[in-house]
């Protein structure tokens, strides 16, 4: 990921790119296993809302379109159990890719406005 003026920075991240992986996301987790965060690569651009069912840590999430350049994020609080309607978040505008990442790291890992998201495919161990 790289920021206007600034140098990429590499990051180990999980992947979501199935449709089962993308349902899952962070649920039932409590931590990231030593990865950056979780990618959610869409085949398309998509408008689709994200929440935090079952998801027992506070995450941040970064929305980046189909060139990765960064649309918008949310901090996103864990659901009670005892909620019926989670809230649910999105991005002003349609997106590719979605980066979830623990609460208040988005910053430490480049993702913000003017951030470019580039994924090499390269192999990594978290």
């Amino acid at each position: 990921m790289s920021a206007q003026a600034q140098e990429a920075a590499d990051h180990c991240a999980l992947l979501a790119d199935t449709a089962i992986l993308q349902a899952k996301g962070m649920m039932h987790q409590s931590d990231f296993g030593g990865y950056a965060g979780m990618i959610f690569a869409f085949p398309t651009e998509s408008s689709g809302l994200f929440f935090m069912r079952n998801t027992g840590l506070p995450l941040s999430i970064a929305f980046f379109d189909s060139d990765g350049a960064f649309v918008s994020s949310a901090d996103m609080d864990p659901c009670p159990d005892d909620v019926v309607d989670c809230p649910l978040y999105g991005s002003d505008r349609p997106y590719r890719y979605a980066l979830e990442a623990p609460k208040g790291s988005l910053t430490s890992l480049g993702a913000g406005p003017g951030a470019m998201l580039a994924l090499s495919g390269a192999g990594c161990s978290g």
